[in-house]
């Protein structure tokens, strides 16, 4: 069962901004050159799609809405993230409708709470 989730946006002047977290203190678990990382591999795919990072410390699945828009998933270390994809992909995407809403945070625990 995954320990949480973010959503964050690329502004290319400040670089990453999170638009929402559940719980509140996930993003503390995962420094800005983790984050960065997670953006230069989705940079490779171009287009939508979904990656997964596992780090020491971390383990990450990722989706890239083909515009600037990103849903990562937080995973135990022990889940394997394949398994976790194609529930990200369908997370991500319905949430990407949502990326001008001031409930973002809410959407997202409401719309992805069976992850």
């Amino acid at each position: 069962m995954p320990i949480g989730s973010l959503v964050i946006k690329w502004d290319t002047r400040s670089g990453i901004d999170i638009l929402a977290k559940n719980p509140e203190n996930i993003a503390d678990k995962i420094s800005k050159k983790t984050l960065l990382q997670l953006y230069n591999m989705h940079q490779y795919l171009v287009d939508e799609g979904v990656v997964w990072l596992q780090l020491d410390h971390l383990n990450l699945v990722s989706y890239f809405s083909g515009i600037d828009f990103y849903f990562i998933v937080v995973l135990n270390m022990l889940e394997n993230p394949e398994e976790f994809e194609e529930k990200t992909f369908y997370c991500g995407k319905k949430l990407s409708e949502y990326t001008e809403n001031d409930n973002l945070n809410e959407i997202m625990i409401m719309m992805c709470k069976d992850l």
